[in-house]
């Protein structure tokens, strides 16, 4: 394939995931700029990688894939400039409450539930982004959505 074509194959296929992409920077960095930064990195290795890109499997799961790589690097690049912990809630979301909650969840539940419910992947998309078994999955989904359950509606006390 020529270099043109293969642009415009990779153009097509990458650009329709850059605002999902987008969206799990900033939750991962807490802030456009840098999240930007990292989308950036992210085009560039997915760019240079993708002559080997095995066709038939999931590419947008690949792109999300190299993204944590690239946050994970980012984060270790710059540690004094970053939270320990990835922010959670972009500037969009209009809820402040949900941006609480989610804070407060444990990473682990947090990245799946915003994995699955925010970024709309499967569960399988998922497990294999993660590298973590299927089951894994659910069961930190439904464990993430049980613990946002209690912090919006907290059991009532018996007098």
């Amino acid at each position: 394939m020529d270099t043109l074509s293969l642009s415009h194959h990779f153009a097509a296929e990458a650009l329709c995931h850059q605002p999902a992409l987008l969206r799990a920077a900033v939750r991962l960095l807490g802030h456009a700029g840098p999240a930007e930064d990292v989308l950036q990195d992210t085009f560039l290795i997915a760019w240079r990688k993708f002559p080997s890109f095995e066709l038939g499997t999931n590419f947008r799961a690949w792109l999300f894939r190299i993204l944590f790589h690239c946050a994970r690097h980012h984060r270790r690049r710059w540690p004094s400039h970053q939270p320990l912990e990835p922010l959670v809630a972009p500037p969009t979301l209009p809820d402040l409450d949900l941006s609480r909650a989610l804070a407060q969840l444990p990473a682990p539940y947090r990245q799946v539930l915003q994995l699955a419910d925010l970024d709309e992947l499967s569960y399988k998309e998922v497990a294999d982004l993660l590298q973590i078994p299927l089951g894994t999955v659910m069961s930190r989904l439904s464990r993430a959505r049980g613990l946002l359950r209690r912090y919006y509606f907290p059991p009532k006390r018996l007098k």
